[in-house]
């Protein structure tokens, strides 16, 4: 008579390397079919089943071939037999003398084993499999089946997969998901494909939940009067701190940590919601430090503060300019530099007002023109706007004066050249400009951008399209 408990025992001998696919009780019909659930009721002519969609199912007697009250291991084993020949099957039930096993395991012919023909049995599944998370992949390792392997699937399913999906496969026992996203929970098995071309029963599968990325820091923090109206409530006369809201790339920020970063260690003196902080009495607003902290507890891990104070600013710039109408007919495309002094933070935070001045120089377009050359002397006026990680936008109007000269081509009745002529004059010119900056270690910055320009002449407007790259650094 067969036993649950014999069953029971090669469950125990085969977990050691997994849980594979394990169920409560099983109908073996005798066309081959297998089914799973839970055995609700019986008699003597059938057998109802509830299956895992809950759906119940009415089975005749005269069709099952075998009822199993136990848990059955689903997947492929070795059987290693006291002889030294191996195995390979579907155990399908056991009693106190024999195991019983199938080729196929939805094909009813079986054949059985003595017990005292078989030295051990060992599941073909991967087993052990453990992951190690980083914030955007996750590292794993298993161990391998008894039997020899050809390559091992890796599955996997986030939150957002309806079911699992292969993400790759690998020939070794390691490997590492990538390109996940951070402060995600994601569920990993591993299979094991043999030679022979047949693919194992699951590994133990896990979840493991990638890294929390910290938010970044506070940017564009700033001191405002508190009566100029940027803030809230009665703040005439108080040090208001303010900075832009930090964007969470995983998550949501849920307040900000001020310290007073003068102190060794750095003592925290506030924590705010918004991006707003009174700075108490007596304290430098240059010792503030603010740390921006996520919905997980992470503080980013650098800080914003105000920007280190500039007495001056030197810019140098090269620049390419191209004139455009009446202008353009008449000489060519340009290219020169420009160096600039600039006192920032005039008036107002971030406003730049200096003085700029440089020269460029032309090839000829028109057929008496040889070239031509621009010195510009001109006010200059920026405002920086901060964007992230560095980087800001600056618009910028320019107004002055522009020494111009052209030198013509002059020739003699016989139209042999003889020498180049000049002519000269002062013009009232305006350029704006839009340029990307990006801080290198707050002290200096490299830009590139845009501009449109135009010089005032008697004739009418004269035109000129311009780009410039450079750098900046303050003093």
């Amino acid at each position: 008579m067969k036993t649950r408990i014999g069953m029971m025992c090669v469950c125990v001998l085969c977990a050691v390397s997994g849980t594979g696919s394990l169920f409560g009780e099983y109908v073996f019909l005798k066309d081959g079919q297998i089914r799973e659930g839970t055995i609700v009721s019986e008699n003597a002519a059938s057998v109802v089943l509830r299956k895992a969609d809950k759906k119940r199912e009415v089975i005749q007697r005269r069709d099952i071939m075998r009822l199993l009250y136990t848990e059955l291991y689903m997947g492929r084993v070795y059987v290693q037999k006291a002889d030294g020949k191996g195995v390979v099957g579907y155990m399908v039930d056991e009693d106190r003398k024999t195991y019983t096993f199938r080729k196929e395991l939805y094909r009813p012919e079986e054949f059985t084993l003595k017990r005292e023909e078989v030295l051990f049995i060992a599941r073909r599944n991967p087993s052990g499999l453990q992951g190690e998370p980083e914030t955007d992949r996750i590292r794993l390792k298993w161990q391998p089946p008894y039997n020899q392997v050809d390559t091992y699937k890796i599955y996997l399913k986030g939150p957002a997969d309806p079911k699992f999906r292969v993400v790759d496969d690998t020939g070794a026992r390691r490997f590492t998901v990538e390109d996940l996203k951070s402060n995600t929970e994601y569920k990993l098995y591993v299979t094991a494909v043999a030679r022979e071309g047949d693919e194992s029963t699951p590994s133990n599968e896990i979840t493991v939940k990638t890294k929390n990325i910290p938010p970044p820091a506070p940017e564009n923090v700033r001191l405002q009067k508190g009566d100029t109206g940027h803030v809230r409530g009665d703040t005439a006369g108080k040090k208001i701190l303010q900075w832009d809201p930090v964007r969470d790339v995983d998550g949501t920020v849920k307040e900000y940590r001020v310290y007073n970063n003068n102190s060794n260690p750095p003592v925290r003196i506030g924590t705010v919601r918004e991006t707003v902080f009174e700075i108490p009495p007596g304290l430098d607003e240059k010792d503030i430090a603010v740390f921006s902290v996520d919905d997980m507890g992470y503080q980013s891990g650098g800080y914003g503060s105000l920007p280190l104070s500039a007495g001056f600013v030197l810019e140098f710039s090269g620049w390419y300019i191209l004139p455009r109408g009446a202008l353009g007919d008449l000489i060519g495309s340009g290219y020169g530099g420009l160096g600039k002094l600039m006192f920032p933070d005039v008036f107002i935070s971030h406003l730049s007002i200096g003085i700029t001045g440089g020269y460029w120089i032309f090839s000829g377009e028109h057929e008496d023109v040889d070239s031509s050359y621009i010195v510009p002397a001109l006010v200059s006026c920026g405002y920086r706007f901060a964007l992230f990680g560095g980087l800001s936008l600056v618009p910028e109007v320019n107004g002055g004066y522009a020494y111009i000269g052209i030198k013509y081509k002059k020739y003699d009745m016989t139209t042999i050249l003889r020498e180049n002529s000049e002519k000269s004059a002062f013009e009232p010119m305006a350029l704006g400009a839009l340029t990307l900056a990006y801080s290198i270690n707050g002290m200096m910055h490299v830009f590139a951008g845009g501009g449109y320009g135009v010089l005032f002449e008697s004739s009418g407007l004269q035109k000129m399209i311009t780009f410039s790259v450079g750098l900046n650094v303050m003093f």
